[in-house]
């Protein structure tokens, strides 16, 4: 259950999970690319 999460435990998912290997990014609008360089 929730209750049951420690601390610890959030922190080593985040550690494990939240690294730039594992990030995409999304860009998603009107974008003009030669303006933003």
């Amino acid at each position: 259950s929730v209750s049951a999460i420690k601390r610890s435990d959030i922190k080593k998912y985040m550690n494990d999970h939240y690294i730039a290997s594992n990030t995409i990014v999304c860009v998603a609008g009107n974008i003009d690319e030669k303006k933003n360089n």
